[in-house]
């Protein structure tokens, strides 16, 4: 993990530390609502209003891997959140967030899924990375050498856990929540995973995830 321990709560590979502790996503979905969101936030980094998604990223001087649109979120914004993650998650001998293809996961479940509220914040998020960026180093968050993005992303995590009523304090803390459940539940991050139809069961001590299993194979087989 290359960002300072001691500065953040990001995950760290010895640890695999989530917090779940921002269960702020709202269910209900409308497009009118979504669209009325964008264009209503605020805060201290700055309004970033929801723009018609690009398939195409004007990438020329970029530090960061451009990617390609998705369901969802534009190619800049794709291309940022693919960074952040890969920033987060970090780089071993774990799986990387390439190999469990977490962020086009999230993309297509925010299109999907989510409510307009959830969407609106998501979709500023990256904005306000840049104006937070721009802040510290003059600069877009994209535009930035590895080591500066360590930084700012360093600084905008300790904010957001430290100032959590901040809007986009709590559009920052869903997308790791998200990012983490979602990289950290795939069959290549988990050697041990194992599908169970049924309800979902989180926080299983070894000896009741083994119960559970007995139980399952049991009912299969009788």
């Amino acid at each position: 993990m290359l960002i300072p321990k001691q500065k953040t709560t990001l995950i760290t590979h010895s640890e695999w530390t989530i917090d779940m502790s921002y269960p702020t996503i709202d269910p209900s979905s409308s497009r009118r609502g979504f669209l009325g969101l964008c264009l209503a936030g605020g805060g201290t980094f700055g309004l970033v209003a929801c723009a018609p998604a690009a398939s195409v990223c004007n990438s020329n001087d970029w530090f960061i891997a451009s990617r390609t649109a998705g369901s969802f979120f534009d190619c800049d914004q794709m291309s940022i959140f693919s960074d952040v993650a890969s920033l987060i998650v970090g780089e071993g001998d774990w799986p990387s967030v390439e190999d469990t293809r977490a962020v086009r996961f999230i993309d297509g479940m925010i299109e999907e899924w989510a409510g307009p509220k959830l969407k609106a914040r998501l979709t500023r998020l990256p904005g306000q990375l840049d104006r937070f960026a721009e802040k510290l180093f003059k600069r877009s968050y994209a535009f930035l050498e590895r080591e500066k993005r360590e930084q700012v992303l360093s600084e905008f995590d300790a904010l957001a856990f430290s100032k959590p009523q901040l809007e986009e304090s709590i559009g920052y803390r869903e997308f790791k929540t998200l990012l983490l459940k979602v990289h950290l539940s795939s069959a290549e991050a988990n050697r041990d995973f194992v599908r169970v139809p049924g309800t979902y069961h989180g926080d299983l001590s070894a000896d009741q995830y083994f119960e559970m299993i007995r139980d399952k194979a049991e009912s299969f087989a009788g």
